[in-house]
């Protein structure tokens, strides 16, 4: 069985080597985005097993990111990872779709959890 693939964006670095550390642990193989443009532009031509995208970034929020790619693939895994998001735009998420949000700071294996229920309803 093939490694699942996941795409991660978010504008921190940081955060995206923590995560990658994360998703290569739990088995996964992953590409990572410091824009969700750069994102949106990949997808055009591969697609994942799932996306985990931060909330706040400057190009665009993680809640638009998740209409972006619901406009062409309703089913596809989508959790956000945030600090804080407000009821308003968790309600969108909801409505659009979304499979999870992930508060941070977060638990590894919470984040390996989530991730997996999400690929397993997939």
């Amino acid at each position: 069985m093939s490694k699942k693939l996941i795409y991660i964006v978010d504008d921190e670095e940081d955060i995206l080597d923590i995560l990658s550390m994360i998703l290569s642990k739990g088995g996964y193989d992953f590409k990572t985005f410091l824009s969700p443009l750069d994102l949106l532009k990949e997808f055009s031509t591969k697609k994942p097993d799932a996306i985990l995208s931060d909330f706040r970034m400057p190009e665009m929020n993680g809640v638009e990111l998740l209409k972006s790619v619901r406009s062409t693939h309703q089913s596809l895994p989508f959790i956000i990872i945030s600090a804080q998001i407000e009821k308003s735009q968790m309600i969108e998420a909801i409505d659009l779709g979304v499979t999870g949000v992930v508060e941070k700071p977060f638990k590894d294996q919470d984040l390996l959890a989530k991730l997996s229920k999400a690929l397993n309803k997939a």
